[in-house]
């Protein structure tokens, strides 16, 4: 394969793996194209397929639907190299336009590459979100905040009084409702993060349109493969105990170490977002 670059062709990195440890990648890769090589700089693998540059155009890059299924191949191949070997992975669209350019950027970066792959090796990205029920979180909250029950006995008077006092009662369960969420989840997070090597805290999403569902917790933990069972199990025993809360679990993995890779962006291999 003609791997040197002609202007019309680019290398399509997908991620940094061990030589010794890569064997071959069945996945077709990016595009059904040229199949997936490696590209050898000492003690690291890049991993990588021979693609048109014409295809990665911005047009394309915004057009879901030539987006979608390449981003899945990209992903189909990181997960099948990492079975084989730790790996750092690298985000969808880095393509560059020669050997040579790929090789100098790998010569720069093979330390910084070279020591994240010994330190995920045997281990793997494991994703935990919290969903709060929000409308079981305040009905528990009503039942056991004893300023909250206080101030719902306290409604038993007069109309009037009645009104303004209810008024001041939803302001101050909102802000209950707040300072649950936070507390739940940095509850959830430490009692988890116990049984891991490392663990980063992610952006949350925007509730639903209803607001009665709404993710409190988003994070990202890096575990020894042999505790990831121990892990899942730990999580469904976290999950029950703020069950009665309303909180909902929900544990995915083993996913390739996204959000630990090293700050790599003065290049094109960036560290990839979350894809979850």
């Amino acid at each position: 394969m003609n791997t040197s670059g002609d202007g019309k062709n680019g290398l399509y990195v997908y991620c940094f793996a061990r030589p010794d440890h890569v064997r071959q990648v069945h996945q077709p890769g990016v595009g059904n194209g040229n199949g997936v090589s490696t590209l050898i700089h000492n003690d690291v693998a890049v991993v990588f397929s021979e693609v048109p540059l014409a295809e990665f155009s911005a047009e394309n890059m915004q057009d879901p639907s030539w987006l979608v299924p390449r981003a899945y191949q990209h992903e189909q191949v990181i997960e099948e190299v990492m079975s084989q070997s730790a790996v750092l992975p690298v985000r969808f669209g880095a393509v560059f336009s020669s050997r040579d350019a790929l090789t100098s950027l790998v010569a720069r970066k093979a330390e910084a590459i070279s020591e994240f792959l010994t330190r995920v090796a045997g281990k793997a990205e494991w994703a935990v979100k919290g969903f709060a029920d929000m409308g079981q979180a305040e009905a528990w909250l009503l039942r056991s905040d004893p300023a909250l029950v206080q101030q719902q006995e306290a409604l038993l008077v007069s109309p009037g009084v009645r009104y303004l006092r209810e008024r001041r009662m939803r302001a101050d369960v909102q802000n209950h409702l707040k300072l649950w969420r936070r507390t739940v989840a940095g509850q959830v997070q430490q009692e988890l993060q116990e049984m891991a090597e490392d663990v980063r805290s992610l952006p949350l999403a925007a509730p639903d349109d209803s607001g009665e569902q709404e993710m409190v917790l988003n994070c990202a933990f890096l575990l020894l493969n042999h505790r990831s069972n121990n892990f899942r199990a730990e999580v469904r025993d976290v999950e029950s105990w703020y069950a009665e809360q309303g909180l909902r679990l929900q544990v995915t993995g083993p996913w390739p170490p996204f959000n630990f890779c090293p700050d790599l962006s003065a290049s094109p291999l960036a560290p990839a977002p979350e894809r979850r």
